[in-house]
């Protein structure tokens, strides 16, 4: 394909755009890749060039940009046109994303996004995979924090443990010492989740078509049931082998943990069901927990939460959430406004995730045998792994620019010629983990019982 750029970046301006446009600045210092930026404000996206320019250090002022919008057909496509692959930051998706995918899809365009909307996630896959594997075309979603760490986690996780992983549990923290009076969250982020909590109701009817079969999970002795609330005692000492590769930085006191509100299940989930489809494998059953240290503050986000989740079913209390969020979130969101840089610098996240299964060393006859066999005896081996890194809006940024650049060098070894792939499908046979652990994720192995 012979396109004028490698790789466009489209909504630039945007908060998270912005972010890529350094990441990518910093990742290409050989000038090797050429690229744009794209928009519908000319202002804005010369303002974005000299914000990303000053915090990389890099000199972005011949940066090609180009005018365009998710309501204008035309110039969608025109933009779509110049590039091989195009990372989309304009959301809420559920409204614009749609026409961005299409034009990709109609000039055999890749896509990739850093969207965090499960339904639209699904619709997407459902309703254009069929399209973009005729294309031979990739439409990549979440490909930020939503959900690369936890996605391509569960990847890192198979490849160390030398045997059939059956279960997983993972728990989400966030760390940020001396906060200071900057929102949590940037507005078009809370937009998004709002806006997700409208339409979870919509999932099932989807995901029914997308994924018509049950996976066939361990039946014999099935992954154990958490309850709402619970404490995450001995998170770091899980008997399942010596520690190993801990750097003390993931050290994690015990807290309370709560159902983890994120995509990342359904998006672990697709990749798994692809795997036992296509590939015959396992496939792994997993379940996310956001853990706090506080038990008032996990009862207080559960009962905000629950607040949050009543008035998005309803149009008007709805409204008053988007015009004055502030309220609702403790003062968490403000509209229009966004985390100081300052504040983020203070912020990391970190994935622990633990899986259970069975090694190949006391059950040798799984390495021939139809991986769906049922075992007489429960998980007899496990592994603790552990993925971190800087603040939310940052690894999102570095995450959509390692896939966005695995893809365009690695293009050869992902599985299919095109379609709507999870990160995990697309990449488990590549460098990427590598390449994150470059730019500052860490990919580290904490414990492994085999």
């Amino acid at each position: 394909m012979t396109r004028e750029f490698d790789i466009i970046i489209f909504g630039a301006s945007s908060y998270s755009g912005v972010f890529i446009i350094e990441e990518l600045a910093k990742a290409d210092k050989s000038k090797s890749i050429k690229w744009a930026i794209a928009g519908r404000n000319k202002t804005k996206l010369i303002d974005a060039l000299k914000t990303a320019s000053q915090n990389s250090g890099v000199d972005l002022q011949n940066i090609p940009l180009y005018l365009g919008d998710v309501k204008d057909e035309i110039t969608l496509k025109e933009i779509c046109a110049k590039t091989k692959l195009l990372i989309n930051c304009v959301g809420p998706y559920i409204f614009y994303g749609e026409p961005v995918v299409k034009a990709c899809v109609e000039n055999g365009t890749d896509y990739l996004d850093i969207c965090g909307e499960t339904l639209v996630l699904e619709k997407t896959q459902l309703k254009y995979d069929k399209a973009a594997t005729e294309a031979k075309m990739f439409i990549i979603g979440a490909c930020g924090f939503d959900c690369v760490p936890s996605d391509m986690g569960v990847t890192f996780a198979e490849n160390n443990f030398d045997g059939q992983l059956d279960r997983m549990e993972g728990y989400c923290e966030f760390t940020a010492k001396d906060w200071g009076a900057s929102p949590a969250l940037n507005y078009a982020t809370f937009l998004s989740a709002l806006i997700s909590l409208t339409n979870y109701d919509k999932l099932k009817m989807v995901r029914n078509q997308l994924m018509p079969k049950r996976l066939p999970f361990n039946k014999s002795f099935p992954m154990q049931d958490r309850p709402p609330l619970f404490k995450s005692e001995g998170l770091g000492n899980l008997g399942i082998g010596k520690s190993g590769g801990d750097s003390g930085e993931v050290a994690s006191k015990d807290g309370w943990c709560l159902p983890f509100p994120g995509t990342d299940k359904s998006v672990v989930n697709r990749s798994q069901y692809y795997m036992y489809e296509k590939e015959g494998k396992r496939p792994l059953q997993f379940r996310p927990y956001f853990k706090v240290e506080s038990l008032l503050y996990a009862i207080l986000t559960i009962l905000l939460g629950g607040i949050v989740y009543l008035m998005a079913k309803f149009k008007r209390t709805r409204k008053l959430m988007e015009m004055y969020p502030q309220i609702f979130t403790g003062g968490q969101v403000r509209v229009n406004d966004s985390p100081s840089r300052h504040d983020l610098s203070k912020s990391r996240f970190r994935w622990i995730m633990i899986a259970k299964g069975y090694s190949y060393s006391k059950n040798p006859q799984l390495r021939d045998k139809d991986p769906m066999l049922q075992m007489e005896h429960p998980p007899d081996a496990g592994i603790k792994v552990c993925i971190s890194g800087p603040d939310a809006y940052k690894t999102t940024a570095i995450c959509a620019t390692q896939v966005a650049l695995t893809l365009h060098k690695e293009r050869n070894k992902l599985p299919t010629a095109g379609g709507v792939l999870t990160t995990a499908i697309a990449f488990h046979k590549t460098d990427l983990i590598q390449n994150l652990k470059d730019h500052g994720i860490k990919f580290e192995v904490l414990s492994l019982e085999s």
